[in-house]
């Protein structure tokens, strides 16, 4: 069930339709707000719009190395496990 949560980033507030409960929303938005305020305290007189595609793509690398890591972590398993099954397989 979706309901709206209030949140504000960069001092403006936003109101955020989610299927996601008030706390998850809340975290998200807190999270976003918090690195464009890095960014704006860096780039003081940078233009929002200018912080916030600064932003996202700051997040967007952030997400594609922990994914990248996270693939990595999973072919790692991966082969473990074959090894494993091979050395099972000839023993018996």
């Amino acid at each position: 069930m979706k309901s709206a949560v209030e949140v504000k980033i960069l001092g403006q507030k936003f109101k955020i339709s989610s299927d996601s409960d008030e706390v998850h929303v809340r975290k998200l938005a807190d999270y976003v707000n918090g690195k464009l305020e890095e960014l704006k305290g860096v780039a003081k007189n940078a233009p929002p719009q200018n912080l916030l595609i600064l932003g996202a793509l700051n997040i967007a690398d952030e997400y594609f190395r922990f994914r990248d890591e996270k693939n990595s972590q999973i072919d790692k398993v991966t082969q473990k496990v074959k090894r494993l099954i091979e050395i099972i397989d000839d023993g018996r």
